[in-house]
């Protein structure tokens, strides 16, 4: 057990690895979903904008610098990749780890 640093609250370093593996799960995914969106023919900026947008489920708006941004014509395929991240974003990385527990982590 290790004691946060001002305050009488322990902690356990597995609580850490699980907590930092969902931190992962989620740069792994945006990155990716960066490289995806840069494959079918869309700028790199605009691209991790989008990443980011469809991770967080977040609508598209002027606040983010792509509003003009036309979903009609992307490929089919970028738009099922956009649904199924979107669908990963949904689900919290942190209940699928709880779900998983028994088969990751193994004590």
């Amino acid at each position: 057990m290790n004691k946060l640093i001002f305050s009488k609250i322990n902690f356990d370093t597995a609580d850490i690895n699980k907590y930092f593996l969902t931190v992962l799960i989620f740069i792994i995914s945006l990155f990716s979903l960066t490289i995806l969106l840069s494959l079918s023919n869309i700028e790199f900026e605009n691209a991790f904008k989008l990443a980011v947008l469809t991770l967080m489920n977040t609508v598209n708006s002027s606040a983010y610098g792509i509003s003009d941004f036309d979903f009609q014509n992307l490929h089919f395929l970028t738009k099922y990749f956009l649904i199924f991240f979107m669908i990963i974003g949904r689900v919290e990385f942190l209940s699928l780890l709880l779900i998983a527990k028994k088969f990751l982590f193994k004590y």
